[in-house]
């Protein structure tokens, strides 16, 4: 685009919106489901760096998509309208004010973007350099029970933290903004979950095992969440989904497991479980197995290997605050299991 034409367009645009009252548009927090075009062109879960912001002018908007050293100025259909340099800036050329920015996000390398738990000391230091507030509220360093668990949304960051005076939810520049209750949940009430972590500090977890900044050193009830093709349980009349009910139907008869999964600090875990009910001629009849393994770091993803590191296979693991669930080979058949903290 010659410069020209450039300036032509801009003082369309300009004249066009002299007594235009420009206003952010704060119906939607995600830019995403705005522009679904955004997609083809940014990967939100597989980027790094890119800052992408919407100039709302009122009846219509302009969305930026920005890095070190391009940007992308795009009419709000998807249609690219100018590109940017290291030394030509689209939204100087237009005249496009902060004030205007509505809708934004910043993306981050999902595989760096977790910070690890496991170096309490290091993880201490960044979080006072970057929320100072929190030094009045909890002695990272010399801890017994508290915690910080930062959220973030768009471009926006929220902080639970459990301290003596318990828990409560702060904006990221230390405004108040609710307060936990053994019924009330704050990062719940404001539409957080657990895949909105991007930083936490558990008092006490330094040297734990951790996957993904989560320690899972530990000890779990056990639930089956998968038979897959496994012949030694009846796929489809058995139950132990979550934490609802630990028993089954077999053949008409109601049978019950207990079990428990423990990690360590390497990664290696060992599970065991016991399966009863009525036997044959009355009374009590009890079986179970037990299984062991490490669970190992690769590019990112997780291997599950006896405990010589022999014999791998993916993991599939998914892991929360309190909740770890991992893929086992049971009799040469892969079983999915999980449990609760």
């Amino acid at each position: 685009m010659c410069r020209s034409h450039l300036l032509i367009q801009t003082i369309l645009i300009v004249s066009s919106f002299l007594f235009i009252s420009f206003s952010i548009n704060a119906q939607s927090n995600d830019i995403f489901d705005k522009y679904s075009w955004l997609e083809t062109i940014v990967d939100p879960a597989d980027c790094d760096g890119e800052v992408i912001s919407e100039y709302n002018l009122g009846p219509f908007a302009f969305v930026l998509v920005s890095s070190d050293s391009d940007e992308y100025l795009y009419f709000e259909t998807g249609q690219l309208f100018c590109t940017g340099s290291s030394s030509f800036s689209c939204v100087q050329a237009y005249g496009f004010t902060d004030n205007q920015i509505g809708l934004q996000f910043e993306c981050m390398n999902t595989n760096t973007n977790s910070q690890s738990a496991c170096d309490a000391e290091a993880l201490a230091e960044e979080l006072y350099q970057e929320f100072p507030w929190l030094d009045g509220l909890v002695n990272l360093e010399n801890c017994t029970d508290e915690s910080v668990v930062v959220f973030q949304q768009d471009v926006h960051k929220y902080l639970a933290v459990r301290s003596p005076l318990g828990t409560q939810f702060y904006y990221q520049d230390g405004s108040l903004l609710c307060s936990n209750s053994s019924s009330f949940d704050c990062a719940t009430a404001y539409g957080f979950s657990d895949v909105d972590i991007i930083t936490q500090f558990v008092c006490g977890q330094s040297g734990s095992f951790c996957i993904n900044g989560i320690a899972v050193t530990g000890l779990y009830t056990i639930d089956f969440l998968d038979f897959a093709s496994c012949s030694f349980f009846d796929e489809e009349t058995i139950d132990l989904i979550g934490e609802n009910t630990d028993c089954f139907m077999d053949n008409g008869v109601e049978r019950c497991l207990n079990g428990e999964i423990k990690f360590d600090m390497n990664g290696e875990y060992t599970f065991g479980f016991t399966v009863s009910g009525p036997g044959p001629n009355g009374g009590l009849q009890v079986s179970g197995g037990s299984g062991s393994g490490v669970l190992v770091e690769d590019n990112g993803n997780y291997l599950n290997c006896n405990p010589s590191g022999t014999g791998c296979y993916p993991a599939k693991i998914e892991v929360s605050q309190n909740r770890v669930s991992f893929e086992v080979l049971i009799e040469d058949c892969f079983v999915r299991i999980g449990g609760y903290k």
